[in-house]
């Protein structure tokens, strides 16, 4: 479970029953192991603490209608990123988690794209690039460099929204072109860049707002671990009925064969 050698008996567990609890939602074993070892070991929380985030990821991923696994998933990946933040990094990650959804690009490459500004230097030279291309002031490098994650996002979702604008009407050689400059200068790729471009900046805010609004939810998990469950155990039936039936099958077709 955890690395950590500083926890009690009674903590380990804890946090041992929320881990097999998770795992009825699709996570692993060792995507658990990881994310109380995050949440612990390099955002500060207690045991407690983190059992309760790991109920409010399932609630989240509820309030914005993606399944608990990807959630987690998400929020693992994207802790090399958000453990500076310490115990903010949760609520800083839940808009993160918002603009994936609205943007349908992971949490994880939403992070890779905006790192670059954590320096003057770096977002400097991305303005200096994005302004060039796209003309005017669109971005500027101190904005960038003062921003929060999720305020970060909001400002490539605008300049992917004004790429989009500027593009049309361009062949298809050129316009592509254009967008895989677009993907260089945010340290991306072509299929990552055309998400950004083609996102609303409405769906950025509604789903901002259900992240914000979010609450760990005990009554809402327990119903939907048991919802889980019950369709672990449905398919697990289907898969032993399925076993059944191509045995038998398997029996007639080489029945059939000694025929000959």
């Amino acid at each position: 479970m955890l690395t950590s050698t500083h926890l009690s008996e009674e903590q380990r567990k804890e946090l041992e029953l929320t881990s097999v609890k998770l795992t009825k939602f699709g996570v692993s074993a060792d995507t658990t192991s990881q994310l109380f070892d995050s949440l612990v070991q390099s955002m500060g929380h207690t045991s407690e603490e983190a059992a309760d985030m790991g109920v409010g990821m399932v609630s989240l991923a509820q309030d914005l209608k993606m399944p608990p696994k990807m959630m987690i998933e998400g929020f693992v990946e994207s802790s090399k990123y958000l453990s500076i933040y310490g115990k903010n990094a949760f609520r800083i990650f839940k808009k993160v988690a918002a603009a994936a959804k609205a943007t349908g690009i992971a949490t994880g490459n939403l992070l890779d794209m905006t790192k670059q500004f954590n320096e003057y230097e770096s977002a400097a030279q991305a303005a200096g690039s994005l302004n060039a291309m796209l003309g005017g002031d669109l971005v500027n490098s101190m904005e960038l460099v003062s921003a929060t994650d999720e305020e970060r996002i909001a400002i490539l979702q605008r300049v992917g929204a004004a790429a989009k604008q500027q593009f049309q009407g361009m062949s298809e050689a050129n316009r592509r072109y254009q967008v895989l400059s677009l993907a260089g200068i945010l340290k991306t790729d072509e299929a990552t860049m055309t998400k950004m471009m083609n996102s609303s900046g409405n769906a950025l805010e509604e789903f901002g707002k259900k992240a914000e609004e979010s609450e760990t939810d005990q009554q809402k998990f327990t119903k939907a671990l048991s919802a889980s469950t019950e369709t672990m155990k449905k398919l697990d039936n289907a898969t032993k009925l399925l076993a059944v039936s191509l045995g038998r099958l398997m029996d007639i077709l080489d029945s059939f064969a000694q025929m000959f």
